[in-house]
């Protein structure tokens, strides 16, 4: 079950937490399931047919460091947002950790029609981990 921000003059948005988005990851079927999407993104790509915005990098050169003393610029959060010309949805993930922190974020997803948020995936950079992993 997921939690609802309603307004009466919009779409409830959708917000998944990070337990939940771990109970659908760990279903027998999330690999597949995973796989066959990232064919099929990679497939749109070589149809010209997935755009990507310029990745953000935030707390890493040229930008000053979030912390003073983490060396090597190494807590820093990155917002990368992309589409595929005719889905229904864009997305903006921000991902942030580094060694010495663990990883953190979150993925939104917005209505390509209207530009409203319409789902928050709490997922704390899980699913960048199990992305990552899986391409």
């Amino acid at each position: 079950a997921y939690k609802l921000i309603m307004s009466e003059s919009r779409p409830p948005i959708k917000i998944y937490t990070l337990e939940e988005i771990e109970e659908v990851a760990s279903s027998s079927t999330f690999a597949v399931s995973l796989v066959d999407a990232i064919q099929s993104g990679f497939a749109a790509f070589s149809r010209g047919e997935f755009n990507a915005g310029v990745i953000q990098t935030l707390g890493a050169p040229p930008m000053a460091p979030f912390v003073a003393d983490c060396p090597n610029y190494a807590a820093q959060t990155c917002v990368k947002s992309g589409y595929i010309t005719g889905s229904e949805y864009y997305v903006i993930k921000v991902a942030s950790g580094g060694n010495p922190h663990e990883n953190s974020g979150l993925v939104q997803l917005y209505s390509q029609r209207t530009g409203k948020l319409a789902v928050l995936l709490l997922d704390d950079g899980l699913l960048t981990e199990i992305r990552t992993a899986a391409a």
